[in-house]
């Protein structure tokens, strides 16, 4: 696994659909459910039909990154984590070379959209993993299924409790990914680090907001950017498989 996608889980831990491997918690509903209080953007409709992917209907995350790489990545999510936006501003220094991230992430549904700004391309593709998550989420909660995927991915819960952001947050390690996730009761992820082959990170919740999704235009691709559709690894996977 990369380091890039230790920072992609990291972000969006315990709920979310994993910018490389979405791991999603939450429940499927089939009746519709009354949005709860918060601020509801334009792309929120008063009435939600469908899966829950997140306990919450909406929430903002502002984080603050150290180590190797620094900057700061701001998290939205709306209608139950059907829609999610991670905005990333950070650069890492390697051997005197400086690399700067200017990027946009927007998950909808199975479809993962990464927009670069610096160099003003967009790609698009979908969650290999969506489907199969989509259906483990019958019949169960959030809690419930969000612990199994945590569990299932390595990670062991502390017991040990944290104050971050005025939030609290129980402590959840892997011992093997060296990782330390810091998650509350309605999960969100306050904080997170990995300490692997030398190199440390850490991303810390400065400010939570929940029920407020962002901005429309976080979850929007901006216009006159190239655009490519990477392969559906789904696909590549089954034709492999019957191979």
């Amino acid at each position: 696994m990369t380091m890039k996608y230790f920072w992609r889980f990291s972000a969006s831990a315990f709920c979310a659909a994993g910018l490389v491997i979405l791991m999603s918690c939450g429940e499927e509903k089939t009746a519709e459910t009354e949005l709860s209080e918060g601020i509801k953007s334009a792309g929120e409709t008063d009435t939600f039909r469908g899966e829950k992917f997140h306990p919450l209907r909406a929430y903002t995350i502002i984080y603050e990154l150290n180590g190797l790489k620094s900057g700061t990545v701001t998290e939205h999510a709306r209608n139950y984590g059907n829609e999610q936006a991670q905005i990333t501003d950070t650069t890492m220094t390697v051997s005197g070379i400086t690399i700067r991230e200017n990027k946009r992430v927007i998950i909808r549904g199975r479809d993962i959209t990464t927009i670069d700004f610096d160099k003003k391309n967009v790609t698009v593709m979908t969650n290999p993993l969506f489907d199969s998550i989509a259906t483990r989420l019958k019949g169960k909660d959030a809690a419930e299924l969000g612990r199994e995927l945590m569990i299932a991915m390595g990670h062991e819960p502390t017991s040990v409790t944290e104050t971050v952001a005025g939030e609290n947050c129980e402590v959840w390690k892997n011992a093997q990914l060296g990782q330390e996730i810091c998650i509350t009761s309605d999960a969100l992820t306050l904080r997170s680090s990995v300490s692997m082959m030398g190199m440390n990170f850490s991303q810390t919740a400065k400010e939570v907001r929940r029920g407020d999704p962002g901005p429309d235009e976080a979850y929007t691709v901006p216009e006159g950017f190239t655009q490519t559709q990477t392969p559906d690894l789904g696909q590549i996977l089954g034709k492999t498989k019957a191979q």
